[in-house]
């Protein structure tokens, strides 16, 4: 279990790459605040699921041409497949199981690219789901 610097609660499993299982990590998280919950990053490998158990997030992606978002509520779930940019807005109601799933051998790790510079597009649509998490 391990406290995160936006106010979430995090709690991981890890499965050791030696059971040959392609389940890499399983968060459950509880936000305190309506934060982003990191950086916009992309996994070259992994696939990213997030299923919201209580509340709702905020979800901004963009496979490098076409900016997407969506608010996401309780029972639904996004999949962000590999080589897709996206980051998540939590509420602080919000409860969330992050599913990450990979072939044994990647390094959950060494498998994240941040984008330090956000597309103007990419930013103008983080905005706009706050606001309308906000409204919500």
């Amino acid at each position: 279990m391990k406290p995160m610097p936006t106010g979430e609660i995090r709690c991981r499993m890890k499965t050791e790459p030696a059971l040959g299982m392609r389940t890499k990590s399983v968060h459950v998280t509880k936000a305190n605040d309506l934060t982003w919950q990191g950086q916009f990053h992309c996994h070259h490998q992994l696939l990213e699921s997030y299923v919201v158990v209580a509340g709702k997030i905020g979800m901004v992606s963009w496979d490098g041409t076409k900016v997407k978002s969506k608010v996401v509520l309780q029972g639904d779930r996004l999949i962000f497949f590999p080589g897709v940019w996206h980051d998540i807005c939590t509420t602080p109601e919000a409860e969330f199981v992050t599913l990450q799933v990979s072939k044994p051998d990647v390094i959950l790790e060494k498998d994240r690219e941040v984008l330090e510079d956000l597309p103007p597009a990419v930013s103008a649509e983080m905005q706009r789901v706050l606001r309308l998490l906000l409204s919500f």
